[in-house]
């Protein structure tokens, strides 16, 4: 009897507990991305995987210009992307790099993953759609030896115009504002 009452009770109080859990989805039709330093500069190269689960078209928007792509449901679209052809390559190691973002629109939901390469050496993402953006992020670093100078890097993409962005650098467990 003493079971079936905590049982009761247990069945009860979790019927009234709210349920927190993630709401977003990587799928969207608006994405925006950054060509970021890499370490063979634009003898590297980026290129997009688009998918969706239904058959669509969209552009990606660079530099000026647009790079049409249509996406067959279930499969894989590549758009090449090379910092020679356009100017979208975020070299500065600090600082603001003003019309360098990509945009990706597409008319249904996609997928879309970047992935910079060249050599033995690459990098990926994937691409959150603007309407999941956060306003809080944070980036774990660490220190790097390496004999070419490397190290970390984080690179922040404002998706309207006029975004102030602030933040705070913790060294060796301690709190650096600027």
């Amino acid at each position: 009897m003493k079971m079936t009452r905590l049982f009761v009770c247990i069945w009860l109080l979790l019927l009234f507990i709210s349920v927190h859990a993630q709401d977003f989805s990587n799928k969207g039709k608006e994405f925006w991305i950054a060509y970021p330093a890499h370490i063979d500069a634009t003898s590297s190269r980026m290129a997009l995987y688009i998918s969706s689960t239904e058959n669509t078209t969209g552009e990606v928007q660079l530099d000026g210009k647009v790079i049409p792509f249509t996406v067959t449901a279930n499969q894989a679209t590549t758009v090449q992307i090379s910092p020679i052809a356009y100017n979208i390559y975020n070299a500065q190691s600090d600082g603001i790099g003003i019309g360098k973002g990509i945009k990706v629109v597409s008319l249904k939901p996609v997928v879309v993953y970047a992935h910079i390469l060249n050599a033995a050496r690459s990098g990926s993402t994937l691409v959150f759609p603007t309407n999941v953006l956060g306003k809080e992020y944070i980036s774990l670093n660490f220190t790097q030896s390496s004999t070419n100078n490397a190290r970390s890097q984080i690179t922040v993409v404002a998706t309207e115009d006029n975004t102030v962005i602030s933040k705070e650098i913790f060294i060796k467990c301690k709190l650096l504002r600027t």
